[in-house]
């Protein structure tokens, strides 16, 4: 109602037999949107065919913005949560694929350089879950053995924007190599063998973790700018870098505490403890 009066008062006035005069064309007043569609079209279909009219149809514009704004937060969130051996960074092509590298430190993985794949839908966040496929092959009951991907539905059956996150995805694809469950397996050789010859099942997962490792150095077709690639040590190259690295001190040591208040034990008073001077 609030629109429709609003145009009349744009449109038209009251003269004393109550008839209204045309002032002008809505067109010099409301600006276009993006997207090629202006207010007055909008206004068009809210009034006169308010049962076709949808918000969405609206919003259509603004969805590569909202989807990437979505994406960089859950980025920002998965950088919080620091998930042990992960290694993750969004393509530099498209933010629905993240490029990622995951060391095991421990278990029946131990020692193993896993290349991950992290595809979303396009639609994020209204969406469905997000798939992880690993470039190396993998003997696991979690792991698809002719795709190599990750089974996200036994844990995320169902995907809620309000609940789930990508961050959790990403921990549950570390855990599957340090809690180890042939509970809904895709691979099901891999979880008879882990139930019945752990021995055996051991050996097998090794020798997936000696071929990741001659495998995290070879260069892979992907040319994207972000996809994770590494070096052999070379110690005239990179012997420099490693030093600093092993001899860096933490940070903490060179904040200087003042400028900030600081409270002397005994009593309440703001700013009664001398600020520390290096």
């Amino acid at each position: 109602m609030a629109g429709r009066v609003g145009a009349a008062s744009i449109l038209a006035e009251k003269d004393g037999n109550e008839n209204l005069q045309r002032h002008g064309s809505i067109r010099k007043v409301l600006h276009s949107l993006v997207g090629n569609d202006s207010l007055l079209g909008i206004s068009a279909r809210m009034l006169d065919r308010p049962k076709q009219y949808r918000v969405e149809d609206d919003l259509n514009p603004y969805q590569d913005f909202l989807r990437e704004y979505a994406l960089i937060s859950e980025y920002k969130i998965l950088c919080q949560h620091l998930i042990p051996g992960l290694y993750m960074i969004p393509s530099a092509n498209s933010g629905l694929v993240w490029y990622g590298v995951l060391f095991v430190r421990s278990g029946v993985y131990k020692g193993g350089i896993f290349r991950i794949t992290l595809k979303i839908s396009e639609n994020f966040p209204d969406s469905t879950q997000p798939s992880v496929i690993f470039e190396d092959k993998i003997f696991h009951p979690n792991i698809n053995e002719e795709t190599q991907e990750l089974n996200v539905m036994s844990v995320f059956p169902v995907w809620s924007k309000h609940e789930n996150h990508l961050w959790q995805v990403l921990e549950y694809t570390s855990k599957i190599f340090y809690q180890i469950s042939t509970k809904n397996a895709v691979n099901i050789t891999a979880a008879q063998l882990y139930d019945s010859d752990i021995e055996k099942y051991k050996e097998i997962a090794q020798t997936c973790v000696e071929q990741s490792k001659q495998n995290i150095f070879h260069r892979s077709n992907n040319e994207d700018a972000n996809y994770i690639r590494f070096q052999e040590f070379n110690e005239s190259m990179h012997s420099e870098a490693r030093l600093a690295l092993l001899s860096a001190e933490p940070k903490m040591k060179n904040i200087s505490k003042c400028g900030l208040s600081w409270v002397k034990e005994g009593t309440l008073k703001p700013c009664s403890l001398t600020p520390y001077k290096s």
